[in-house]
């Protein structure tokens, strides 16, 4: 944009305004003003896909050109693709209930991410509107890729090397969220093929982070945590490290304070 003085403009004293005469600026070419996933988010998917919302409309053309991620590990910039057609409708319904007026874009790395990378979603210089004005400066986002879909097994424990406290429950914690009707075929087998699933009351919601088998348990007695095969996150991922289950546990005896019933005990 350019404005000019008029010719002949003067003060209220009369006298003729001098100097510079004509000045220009520039409104910048197309910017982020905010993103989904947030920039920040330490969670992203390993093929997240990018909402984000514009100050003006972009050209396709430069958005391939100048826009790219740059990966924790990863030597190349990684491309990106443009997200459009029904997969973007998609997206665009799950996130507004309403039309947008602003203009958005919603892009896709051209290759999975690791997980627990660091990556950088570079907003480059040159990214230009469809009226020819292209940014002039990189704008950067950072996030981290989630780790992946992992199942952990713990217990009370009176020390590290100890097994589990027969009195306190025996939990398995997911790294992402899972469908109850997953998760609660999942088994504890003890002696005599004697056999513990998670209790249903306690849950609220259709996907959770773990299941919880209350005690007490037999003491000093070995047990399985068994996995069925096929068990996946929210995102569809399959476990990785289902090699470790059946996962073989064991209880310690009774502590002593656990063996009287009077108001005492011994620690």
């Amino acid at each position: 944009c350019t404005f000019r003085m008029i010719s002949g403009l003067t003060s209220l004293a009369g006298k003729a305004i001098v100097g510079q005469q004509a000045f220009h600026f520039s409104t910048g070419g197309p910017a982020i003003r905010t993103s989904i996933p947030r920039e920040g988010n330490e969670a992203i998917d390993e093929e997240q896909a990018f909402l984000l919302v514009l100050d003006a409309e972009p050209t396709e053309v430069s958005l391939l050109q100048h826009v790219s991620f740059s990966v924790e590990g990863i030597q190349q910039q990684i491309g990106i693709r443009v997200i459009t057609g029904q997969a973007r409708e998609d997206i665009l319904k799950a996130w507004y209930r309403e039309p947008v007026s602003d203009p958005i874009v919603i892009i896709q790395a051209r290759q999975r991410f690791p997980n627990r990378a660091r990556v950088n979603l570079v907003w480059g210089k040159g990214v230009d509107t469809r009226s020819g004005v292209a940014t002039d400066q990189d704008q950067v986002l950072p996030f981290k890729v989630r780790g992946p879909f992992t199942a952990e097994f713990s217990c009370e424990r009176e020390n590290r090397l100890a097994g589990c406290v027969p009195v306190t429950p025996m939990t398995v914690k997911f790294s992402a969220p899972v469908l109850w009707e997953q998760a609660r075929r999942i088994t504890l087998v003890g002696p005599a093929a004697r056999r513990w699933t998670p209790e249903t009351e306690k849950v609220r919601t259709s996907f959770v982070r773990g299941v919880v088998f209350q005690g007490p348990f037999p003491e000093s007695s070995a047990f399985q945590v068994e996995i069925q095969a096929g068990l996946k996150d929210d995102a569809g991922r399959a476990l990785a490290n289902a090699n470790r289950f059946p996962l073989s546990v064991k209880t310690d005896p009774f502590p002593p304070l656990a063996k009287f019933s009077a108001r005492f005990g011994i620690v």
